[in-house]
């Protein structure tokens, strides 16, 4: 069990490293595609390249033991949790297990990385296809900057649920400032909702049919 959760923390610590160098990336896209100069840019490039402490303490706080850390801070603040104090030797195992993979699994974090990475870049192809169903013509560097963008409306409008309304705002807001239409920007947020649809729709089908047949095979056993 250690080892599945270590797994899944990780996991989401790689994803959001290369998220991160992601839209880092597109902000620098955007600023050479809108031209901007002075002042602008400059605060521009300092707020986008706090990106890069945030990579730094994800990485840091893992290796010394995330989980070890958040018990220190809450015994700093008195507040004990019974369950969370139960079971810190297993917390331990997990940040040690979280620290083997990255003292000694370098590459499997490298392939980790450039898989969720080349993840993110999948999302241009469905940003290009879409408009290009549409008629409408871009260039490779727009659709980077539509997709890595598109990350931050969503994270920024997570607190909403599904996100429903708030990145399609966000989506607006971005095409404009490549000067493609709102009806455009409407549109490709209106069919993308329809593909995530599909997608759920798809997860949630596969898991009732695993469903089954488990409680089948229990039932013959």
């Amino acid at each position: 069990m250690v080892d599945g959760i270590a797994s899944v923390v990780i996991s989401r610590a790689i994803m959001t490293i290369t998220q991160i160098i992601f839209v880092m990336l597109g902000v620098g896209f955007i600023l050479f595609k809108l031209n901007i100069s002075g002042s602008r840019l400059i605060s521009s490039i300092a707020i986008t390249l706090l990106g890069i402490p945030i990579i730094l303490f994800i990485i840091f706080i893992q290796k010394r033991g995330l989980f070890a850390s958040l018990l220190k801070l809450l015994r700093i603040f008195r507040i004990r949790l019974r369950y969370i104090e139960d079971r810190e030797h297993k917390l331990k195992e997990l940040d040690e297990s979280i620290f083997q993979f990255y003292s000694h699994s370098k590459k499997s974090f490298f392939i980790s990385f450039t898989f969720y990475f080349l993840g993110w870049i999948a999302g241009m192809i469905e940003v290009f296809l879409i408009l290009y169903l549409l008629g409408i013509p871009i260039e490779l560097i727009s659709t980077y900057i539509i997709e890595s963008l598109s990350t931050v409306a969503r994270g920024i409008t997570s607190f909403i649920p599904g996100s429903v309304g708030g990145q399609e705002g966000g989506i607006i807001m971005i095409f404009m400032s490549l000067e493609l239409s709102a009806s455009v920007a409407l549109t490709f947020g209106i069919l993308r909702r329809l593909r995530e649809l599909i997608w759920i729709t798809a997860g949630l089908f596969i898991l009732s049919r695993l469903e089954w047949a488990i409680a089948e095979s229990t039932t013959e056993k």
